[in-house]
């Protein structure tokens, strides 16, 4: 009898297992699975029918594991490839076949138009989908294996480690489990990482990639490249950057009137112009309005930054140009901001636009300059850290752990390259001409319109780039113009302000001048002029001045290299009547029949006589 219960133990232990087993197998009966090499990706898939002769002409399964080097990407009933289209509705798409397509890749093929495109080949895209124009972007789950484990995430990367090697992930968007994509950002990037070696300016300085002869040539074959390149650009293709930096080329080789005839009259009377190119054509008054704007803008942003204490405002690119404009007095505040913040801690960009600021404005206004030099060592070693030197000795640029754009790869480059001269460190010098020769030595640079958009930066010496230039000071206030001049001079004579200005002799001048007190004449050639509203519509010299803004708006047409502006200040006691000479036939016929005197709104007060 004792030998009784565990005789049926062992019976019923042997019927259950065969039951179990019997329910597994003829749950699998109908289920075979495939799986086969690519490169370093292994393809694993699952069929609902028996085996037949070849696996693409077997009914899959919906999902799949992509595996290798640690990494497996897949998609499984309880968790699915999502796809997200407009309106936020969501759809698991079905997989429906799959392709082999080279030695080492494969394409998975879902329902509605969707793809995935792998390749196990070393220095390729591990991952690359493809979605329909409403699809805005899927969702994949991915893991590691046991032996590797993530060491460190961001949104748009990950360290992935195991005890013999190191592997970066990289996409659009990466979440724990998840790699998100969408039709402009599609690809999944995996290779081997090597840790960011100890970089410092001074390990390349008097090295041949940062010598000034190198810069110089890829400089200059940039700027050929726009020079040629324009006249084969669509006009639809024709934007307002590579406007300017073609004429300007073109003004320094010595072809600026055909130049100013070359660009499309689509563009020249297209809405989207703005205050950019106002120096080469008509309509400043219009165009005026949007550097008004963009001035407003930028006053917000500095307000906004003061109030939040932070330092967001450095990162634009426009700061300088508006800070020129402002008395210097309303200017101390936000140049005061960095040094006064509790814990310095600048983006790159931030570092950037800082050190970029302090060069612009410490030939003209030392005093406010100095407001930032507390910081200008830590924003030199943020950039510093912020450079990684390739194996081939290129350098680049990251911020916020991730590849900074051109514009501020060049904007920090020409950063370094002036406060190194101006306080005099080659070190400093030689990384600003590396990381610009990098990246004009890359592929970025490609496009001239890309090359368009660095062009104020790599050739920053150039005076025909319309550009803002303090010209004076009127009780702490500038005196600016937005102009394409190569040199303006300001000085005041015997109770006039003058204004000498060289440009391209026999070429139409345009520029807007602003912190201009109200006066009582103007005189161009020796010739006082009137004003008139209309005078951009005439084919001769003028002007219009807006007393409120204190804005002069001058055209005039260079009979020399050189010609002289004359603002006359007179109370009205002695205020003679104005007498206008004949002007030479060409530039005055069509001279306007204006008011005797200067129109009301540019008439001072009678008691008003500025300090000489």
């Amino acid at each position: 009898m004792a030998h009784n219960p565990v005789r049926k133990f062992i019976i019923l232990t042997l019927v259950y297992g065969i039951t179990i087993f019997g329910i597994f197998m003829l749950q699998f009966r109908n289920e075979s699975s495939f799986s086969k090499l690519f490169g370093f990706l292994q393809l694993r898939l699952s069929y609902t029918k028996p085996e037949s002769e070849s696996p693409q002409s077997r009914t899959l399964k919906n999902g799949f594991y992509v595996s290798g080097k640690g990494l497996t990407v897949y998609s499984t009933e309880s968790s699915p490839m999502t796809v997200e289209l407009s309106g936020k509705r969501t759809l698991v798409p079905v997989l429906e076949k799959w392709e082999e397509t080279g030695p080492d890749s494969f394409t998975l093929f879902f329902s509605d138009d969707i793809s995935l495109f792998f390749s196990g080949a070393a220095g390729q895209p591990v991952l690359k989908a493809e979605l329909p124009s409403q699809a805005r972007s899927v969702s994949i789950p991915y893991k590691t294996t046991e032996s590797y484990s993530v060491t460190d995430i961001n949104q748009f990367r990950a360290i992935i480690k195991s005890k013999h090697e190191t592997r970066i992930l990289q996409a659009q968007t990466l979440s724990a489990d998840r790699i998100k994509l969408s039709s402009s950002a599609s690809a999944v990037h995996f290779a081997v990482y090597e840790e960011p070696r100890s970089f410092s300016f001074a390990s390349i300085a008097g090295s041949e990639k940062a010598s000034e002869e190198r810069l110089k040539k890829l400089t200059e074959k940039a700027r050929l490249k726009i020079f040629e390149n324009f006249a084969y650009t669509a006009p639809e293709n024709i934007n307002e950057s590579l406007v300017a930096a073609y004429i300007a080329e073109n003004a320094v080789r010595g072809s600026y009137h055909t130049a100013v005839g070359t660009v499309p009259a689509s563009f020249k009377e297209s809405t989207k112009r703005t205050y950019l190119t106002a120096p080469y054509f008509n309509t400043l008054v219009k165009m005026n309005q949007t550097l008004v704007m963009e001035r407003e803008n930028i006053l917000y942003r500095i307000k906004y930054s003061l109030d939040k204490n932070n330092l967001d405002v450095f990162e634009l690119d426009r700061l300088p140009l508006v800070l020129l404009q402002l008395p210097v007095s309303e200017a101390a505040p936000v140049l005061s901001l960095p040094a006064a913040v509790e814990a310095f801690t600048p983006t790159a960009a931030q570092a950037a636009g800082i050190l970029d600021l302090y060069t612009v404005l410490y030939p003209i206004q030392p005093a406010n300059a100095a407001r930032l030099e507390p910081v200008l060592d830590t924003c030199i070693s943020v950039l510093e850290a912020a450079c990684t030197i390739s194996e081939t000795g290129d350098l680049y640029l990251t911020d916020k752990d991730i590849r900074a754009n051109a514009v501020l790869s060049a904007k920090a480059a020409r950063a370094l390259q002036r406060y190194g001269e101006t306080v005099q460190n080659t070190a400093i010098q030689a990384g600003g001409r590396l990381l610009s020769a990098s990246l004009l030595d890359g592929s970025e640079t490609e496009d001239i319109k890309m090359l368009a958009e660095l062009y104020p930066y790599i050739a920053a010496g150039t005076p025909f780039y319309p550009h803002m230039r303090v010209i004076g000071f009127e009780n702490g206030t500038p005196v600016w113009a937005w102009t394409a001049a190569q040199n303006i001079r300001y000085s005041k004579e015997d109770g006039e302000v003058v204004f000498h200005t060289d440009f391209i002799q026999e070429e139409s001048h345009y520029m807007i001048l602003g912190g201009i007190e109200p006066f009582t004449s103007i005189e161009i050639y020796g010739i006082q002029f009137r004003t008139d509203p209309r005078f951009e519509t005439y084919n001769s010299s003028g002007y219009v001045y807006n007393a409120e803004s204190k804005t002069l708006f001058l055209k005039f047409r260079h009979k020399s290299a050189t010609e002289t502006v004359r603002l006359g200040y007179r109370s009205r006691a002695e205020e003679a009547p104005v007498q206008t000479e004949e002007a030479e036939s060409a530039d005055t016929e069509n001279a306007a029949a204006a008011p005797e005197t200067a129109a009301a709104e540019s008439e001072p007060p009678a008691s008003y006589i500025p300090a000489f």
